[in-house]
C-alpha cells in the first residue's frame, strides 16, 4: 500500500495569549496545580467523556457550583480508562493526569471528511526526519509503504505545524496541554502545535519528543484510537523530557487487528 506524504513548513506568526478564568471549587496537587469544576467539566467535554446532551441537561456548563451525577459519571469513566482509583472525585492524582500535556484526540473520534489543506509552506528538516522515523515504525509492522513527495504533488497524508485557530475546528491552546491532533482515515491531516518546545533528538526536561508525538498522531491517521496502557505509543499523555521511540505490543496488535494483518 503506497501512501504519499506532504510536510508543511511552520510560518512565523505572533499570537496573543488566551487567559482562561476558572472558578468555583478547586483541588490542588502536591506541585501546586489547581483545577476547578468549570475546568474539569470543559476538559471532560472536550475529550469525549461528556456529550452535548448530557452537558446541556446538567447544571450550567460555565457556572456549576457542585458535582452532579452526570459529571461524576464522566469523571469515573475517565478514571477507569486511565487506571486511576475510580472515586468520582477530583482528587490530586486525577488532577496530576489531567494537567499532563496530551494528544488532542477525544476518546472516540470520527472522520470529519474535511477537504481544507494546511496553509503553511514546507516543514523544516527536523520535522521531516521525525516523520520519517514515525512512518518507518509503522511500516515495519504492516505492509504499508510511505513515500515523501514534493509540496506541489498531491498527498494522502498532510503534516504541518499549526498555531492557535488554524481552520480545522480544533484550535490549539499555546504551550502545554494539547500538543497535537490528527484526523481519522481518510482525511490524512496531522497537526503539531507550533507553540510547543519540540526536539527531534532526545528531549531536555522542558521539551517534547517530536518523534514520539508524530508516531502517535500517525497512528490516529491510520485509524487507531488511544490505548489505556501507559507504555504504549498510543497512550494519550506525553511527558516533557521523556522519549518513546518503539511501538508497544498493544500498538502493534491494534494496527494488525485494524487492517486484518497476520499477527
Amino acid at each position: 500500500m503506497a501512501t504519499n506524504i506532504l510536510c508543511n513548513r511552520l510560518g512565523a506568526l505572533l499570537f496573543l495569549l488566551a487567559i482562561h478564568a476558572f472558578t468555583i471549587t478547586s483541588v490542588q496537587n502536591e506541585e501546586g496545580k489547581t483545577m476547578g469544576l468549570d475546568e474539569l467539566r470543559s476538559y471532560l467535554w472536550t475529550f469525549g467523556y461528556l456529550n452535548d446532551s448530557s452537558s446541556k441537561n446538567s447544571s450550567n456548563f460555565n457556572s456549576s457550583l457542585e458535582f452532579d451525577e452526570v459529571l461524576e459519571t464522566a469523571l469515573k469513566s475517565f478514571q477507569k480508562i486511565y487506571h486511576l482509583n475510580v472515586t468520582g472525585k477530583l482528587d490530586s492524582t486525577t488532577v496530576d493526569l489531567i494537567s499532563t500535556p496530551r494528544c488532542g484526540m477525544p476518546k472516540n473520534f470520527v472522520n470529519l471528511n474535511a477537504t481544507e489543506q494546511p496553509k503553511n509552506p514546507a516543514a523544516p528538516y527536523a520535522l521531516s526526519m521525525a516523520c520519517r522515523q514515525a512512518f518507518d515504525l509503522w511500516a515495519e509492522v504492516t505492509n504499508f509503504t510511505f513515500q515523501q513527495v514534493v509540496p506541489s504533488s498531491p498527498a494522502d497524508i498532510l503534516i504541518s505545524f499549526q498555531r492557535r485557530d488554524h481552520g480545522d475546528g480544533s484550535p490549539f491552546d499555546g504551550a502545554g496541554k494539547v500538543l497535537a491532533h490528527a484526523f481519522a482515515p481518510t482525511d490524512g491531516r496531522l497537526h503539531l502545535d507550533g507553540d510547543e518546545n519540540w526536539s527531534f533528538r532526545p528531549p531536555s526536561k522542558n521539551q517534547y519528543d517530536l518523534v514520539w508525538v508524530a508516531t502517535h498522531e500517525l497512528g490516529h491517521v491510520l485509524g487507531l484510537q488511544h490505548s489505556t496502557l501507559s507504555d504504549a505509543i498510543m497512550y494519550a499523555y506525553v511527558g516533557a523530557g521523556k522519549t518513546r521511540r518503539a511501538l508497544h505490543s498493544d500498538d502493534i496488535a491494534g494496527i494488525k487487528a485494524l487492517y486484518q494483518l497476520q499477527p
